[in-house]
């Protein structure tokens, strides 16, 4: 088995599985977020409960080209304004379709810069039935930044989008936004004022640099400090980071949280720039709409990455259109800005596929308790730990689909969920503890080039930890209270508070004890201590009054994470 082949469950099953939302809690509603870009304009459409979960149900992008030859009078030209209002009646037609609740439009560099803008906006509320705000240079590097924050563990740094007109650089500290600023520097701005030939020549591309490092000059901002990190987003980050995958044989199919180095881009950078335009079209992993832009949109990226300092760059798979959609969502909150990113994944996706929440934590409870405890046997520190908690709280989500195999179900889903704040090597190891939480000996690791050989140990040992509390938690009723552990030379005792009667729970767990007594090369002994009184909960339940459930229990995450 390996990282491709465990990707068996088809977004139409999550679609199937995950509607309604939250089962009748509260009403289904659905916004369509339209992004009339320079090059490209696309379409997303997520289904929300207020309050509780979200999840992107369908996209569709169209390169249009909708800044093509806008020249120095900067004007929108009749051909691109025709092709971009039909794609509009297309977009429109799909939300009407879809029962779209509200659908937000917006419009960026090349219809904020036209002279004839107005008559472009007139033209698409007449003709497409859509009112399109146009974003001011600000708006757009904060949407940006909306997208990258509420999505990725970023604390300090550096937020780039290349679009098709223009640049957008945000500095972020403490997870705020501190200085913006907006360049005319877009793929198909710099493509079209630089490099004319084909391929380009030398003297085209040295004139490109200049003109960058112009643009940079003076903006000192930009200056990496201890502990910043570079995020980029837009179709040029993303196109990068497919054809560096490609080239390595990378096995997960995602590119948001992926990390691209200066030293890989440069590679990269130098085979298509010696590739006329025809040979790029075929380029493994470059789609063809991009293979005439991508060259100076990189240039763009390495003149930020050399005048900021930093040496690779994290990409993000989200950008200006799911930022609108955090804004629109969290409104509700009092904010556009989420506490902790990893939190709020983890609670969005156990509320998407409604996990029996009790369960999940008394699982990681019990999985997080034998981990401190046996940690002389293990030795291992924070990073396994939350990834063995993250683990537990989501073993169940196949559930949604399947008891049977609803293992391999979560494990397909979990490298297919949208896990914001885990690396893609987490969210691997992560699929790996949920595939073997049940049963099974864990083979050899099957994603080369992201985990390492000692992989197989810490996975072995942290699912053997799953599996115990899994089975520990048998009847579902938290009747094991709490659990006691003592390490001896040849084994390692177990002591169980229960309530109530564990004769259930004992008796599975000593039937999968295997994986335990293998991992450790120690057996495993239980005993059980009772106490008197009414079955306890796991934890105290957040008392933080919040809006809705899915606020709640991101604050009750972070405490197991221990982030508030």
């Amino acid at each position: 088995m390996n990282g491709r082949l465990l990707r068996s469950v088809s977004s139409q099953e999550y679609s199937r599985i995950s509607l309604p939302l939250t089962r009748g809690k509260a009403p289904v509603r659905k916004v369509g977020v339209i992004d009339v870009g320079s090059n490209t304009s696309r379409l997303i459409i997520l289904a929300y409960a207020p309050g509780a979960s979200f999840r992107l149900i369908d996209q569709i992008r169209e390169q249009v080209r909708l800044g093509e030859g806008m020249g120095d009078e900067n004007l929108l030209c009749p051909e691109p304004m025709e092709r971009m209002v039909r794609l509009l009646r297309v977009f429109q037609g799909l939300c009407e379709g879809n029962g779209i609740d509200c659908v937000l439009a917006v419009g960026t560099s090349a219809v904020r810069e036209a002279g004839n803008r107005a008559e472009f906006v007139k033209r698409v509320r007449q003709t497409a039935g859509l009112d399109l705000r146009v974003l001011s240079g600000e708006e757009e590097a904060h949407y940006g930044f909306l997208a990258v924050v509420n999505s990725l563990a970023i604390s300090n740094g550096l937020v780039l989008d290349i679009g098709g007109g223009s640049l957008e650089l945000v500095r972020v500290k403490g997870r705020q936004p501190r200085q913006t600023a907006m360049l005319p520097a877009g793929a198909v701005r710099l493509t079209e004022g630089f490099l004319r030939e084909d391929p380009p020549r030398l003297g085209e591309i040295r004139a490109l640099r200049r003109h960058l490092e112009h643009l940079l000059r003076g903006q000192s901002w930009l200056k990496a400090e201890g502990g910043d990190i570079l995020v980029g987003t837009g179709g040029t980050l993303r196109t990068l980071a497919k054809i560096d995958q490609r080239l390595r044989d990378y096995p997960l199919d995602r590119v948001h949280g992926y990390v691209l180095s200066r030293s890989r881009i440069e590679e990269i950078l130098r085979s298509l720039t010696e590739l006329p335009l025809r040979k790029r079209r075929k380029y493994p992993g470059l789609s063809r709409d991009r293979a005439d832009v991508t060259i100076a949109a990189t240039h763009a990226l390495l003149a930020v990455m050399d005048h900021s300092g930093h040496h690779d760059v994290m990409v993000s798979g989200q950008g200006l259109r799911e930022g609108i959609f955090y804004e629109h969502f969290l409104r509700d909150y009092g904010t556009d800005t989420v506490e902790d990113a990893r939190a709020f994944g983890l609670a969005n996706l156990s509320l998407l596929y409604d996990l029996d929440w009790p369960h999940a934590r008394h699982v990681e409870r019990l999985a997080v308790s034998l981990f401190d405890q046996l940690r002389p046997l293990h030795g291992y520190g924070p990073a396994e730990r939350a990834i063995l908690s993250a683990a537990a709280l989501l073993h169940d989500l196949g559930l949604a689909i399947d008891y049977y195999n609803h293992h391999t179900y979560s494990a397909s889903m979990i490298l297919d969920a949208d896990l914001p704040g885990f690396c893609h090597r987490d969210i691997a190891l992560m699929s790996q503890l949920t595939l073997y939480h049940r049963r099974g000996i864990p083979k050899l690791m099957p994603f080369p080039g992201l985990l390492r050989r000692e992989d197989d140990d810490r996975i072995a040992r942290l699912s053997a930890l799953l599996r115990l509390a899994e089975y520990l938690e048998r009847s579902r009723t938290q009747v094991v209270q709490e659990i006691r552990c003592q390490i001896h030379s040849r084994a390692v005792t177990v002591e169980c508070v229960v309530r109530g009667d564990a004769s259930t729970e004992l008796w599975a767990t000593e039937r999968k004890a295997d994986l335990f007594q293998q991992a450790f090369n120690r057996r495993i002994l239980f005993r059980t201590r009772r106490v008197l009184g009414p079955v306890l909960p796991s934890r105290a339940v957040s008392k933080v009054s919040a809006p809705g459930p899915l606020w709640q229990r991101m604050r009750e995450v972070m405490g197991l994470f221990g982030t508030k």
